[in-house]
C-alpha cells in the first residue's frame, strides 16, 4: 500500500515539473560550425525543419555577416526553405512562430526576396498572430523603398494581398496612383482587390 503511494507521488511530481519548469535551450552552434560547414544551406535548412529543430532555423537567420562570411546564404535557405517545410510539416507553439518572425524581420534587409516569401507562406496559414500589424509595416517600409527589385515589390504586393491585414490598404492604393513597372502595378492592384474582398 505504502509503495502505491510513493508511486503516485513520484508520478504527481514529475508531472508538475514537467508543467512548471521549461525544457533547458540548447546553446546555439557557435559560428566556428557555420563556418566550417561543409553541407548547403539549403540541406541543413530542410534537416533543421524535418527535425522540428526550431531553434536551429532562428540561429541561421541571426548569423551575422562579418563572422560568417555565407550568412545571406544561410539566411536565405532558413527563410526560403526551412521555414515553409516547417510549418508545413508540424504545428509549431506560439512562442517559437513568434522568435522565427522576429528572426525573418532581422532578416528582412539582408534577403528580402526570401523572407517575403517565407511572411507570405505564414501569411496565408493565419500564422502571424500578434506580429501581423508589424510585419505588415514592415513589408508596407520595403514598398517605400524607390531602387527596390521590381520582382520584390511583386513578392511584397502578393504577401500584403495573403495576409489581408487593412494596413496594407492605402500603401497599395498609393503604388496604383505612381507611374511602376505593369508587374509592379498588376500586383499591386490584385493585391488591393483582395484586400477589399476580406474586408
Amino acid at each position: 500500500m505504502s509503495s502505491i503511494f510513493v508511486i503516485i507521488i513520484l508520478a504527481v511530481v514529475t508531472i508538475l515539473s514537467f508543467i512548471f519548469f521549461k525544457p533547458r535551450k540548447r546553446p546555439p552552434l557557435g559560428y566556428g560550425f557555420w563556418n566550417a560547414q561543409s553541407i548547403s544551406g539549403h540541406d541543413l535548412a530542410r534537416m533543421f525543419a524535418t527535425n522540428n529543430e526550431v531553434d536551429r532555423l532562428v540561429e541561421m537567420l541571426y548569423l551575422d555577416s562579418t563572422l560568417v562570411p555565407e550568412a545571406k546564404s544561410f539566411q536565405s535557405s532558413a527563410a526560403a526553405v526551412g521555414i515553409p517545410a516547417l510549418f508545413r510539416r508540424f504545428s509549431v507553439p506560439v512562442p517559437d512562430t513568434e522568435e522565427i518572425i522576429k528572426g525573418l524581420l532581422g532578416a528582412l534587409q539582408d534577403v528580402p526576396g526570401d523572407v517575403i516569401y517565407a511572411m507570405s507562406v505564414l501569411g496565408v496559414g493565419q500564422y502571424l498572430g500578434s506580429l501581423e500589424d508589424e510585419v505588415v509595416l514592415a513589408l508596407i517600409e520595403q514598398l517605400s523603398r524607390s531602387g527596390e527589385n521590381p520582382k520584390n515589390l511583386v513578392k511584397v504586393c502578393d504577401a500584403l494581398g495573403y495576409i489581408g491585414n487593412k494596413l496594407a490598404v492605402e500603401p497599395l492604393e498609393n503604388m496604383l496612383e505612381n507611374k511602376l513597372p505593369q508587374e509592379v502595378q498588376n500586383a499591386a492592384s490584385k493585391a488591393h482587390s483582395r484586400l477589399e474582398v476580406t474586408q
